[in-house]
């Protein structure tokens, strides 16, 4: 899927492993203020007679896998819009030429949304953030279960790199993330600090990660544009 979604990409997850989980970003669901909506219902109901169009980072980025998800799980047209960064994308949402995203509550976002310039109808993890605590948990509708999806940043080496140097490099960075300067800047970014995992811990979640996307990237209608 790597290949496919994003041809310049020349290596796989399988070359990697991950030495260290460092933090995890869900993401929102945030559409321009002038639409008359203030739910995921409502905009489904907007929707349905209008369509709809939803900006990306890039094809076969996260955003527009959850983008395609969510046209699939409550069967409205949408049409991609993928941008070559995240900068603009929000600009453009910010000044009505874009419906919807779904994107960090990160840099810029949180105050656009507080100032009302967008607006986030919900949010791709189980529970709600702890920044937005208003804002429900996309997986609440019947027609988004299990609708969880997040990034997060973590230090990766080759994969054959011994234990011993993985184990060394588990340790080093567990005592920096969980070091109180750390975690606040962490949070400060919007993103959630994430706690310490094992190296066979992290083997777990690395491989589910890689099956979880897999399968979304799967049930999607190719190819993806």
């Amino acid at each position: 899927m790597v290949s496919t979604t994003l041809p310049a990409v020349k290596y796989r997850p399988d070359d990697w492993r991950l030495a260290a989980l460092i933090a995890r970003t869900p993401l929102f669901l945030l559409v321009r203020s002038e639409l008359p909506v203030t739910t995921v219902d409502g905009l489904i109901d907007w929707a349905r007679a209008r369509g709809l169009n939803h900006g990306s980072t890039g094809v076969g980025s996260v955003s527009h896998l959850m983008g395609e998800r969510f046209s699939e799980l409550t069967g409205l047209k949408m049409t991609h819009v993928p941008y070559k960064g995240g900068g603009t994308l929000i600009a453009d949402l910010a000044g009505g030429q874009l419906d919807m995203a779904f994107f960090a509550m990160a840099g810029p976002v949180p105050a656009m949304v507080k100032q009302g310039r967008i607006k986030a109808l919900g949010v791709s993890q189980p529970a709600p953030s702890p920044l937005f605590a208003d804002v429900p948990p996309l997986s609440r509708h019947p027609m988004l279960q299990g609708f969880h999806y997040d990034t997060w940043i973590g230090l990766q080496v080759p994969r054959g790199t011994p234990d011993a140097a993985v184990v060394r490099i588990n340790q080093s960075m567990a005592e920096v993330i969980t070091s109180e300067p750390v975690r606040r800047q962490i949070e400060a970014s919007g993103a959630q600090p994430a706690p310490p995992m094992s190296p066979v811990e992290l083997e777990r979640f690395y491989a589910a990660e890689i099956e979880r996307y897999r399968a979304a990237a799967r049930s999607l209608r190719w190819p993806l544009q």
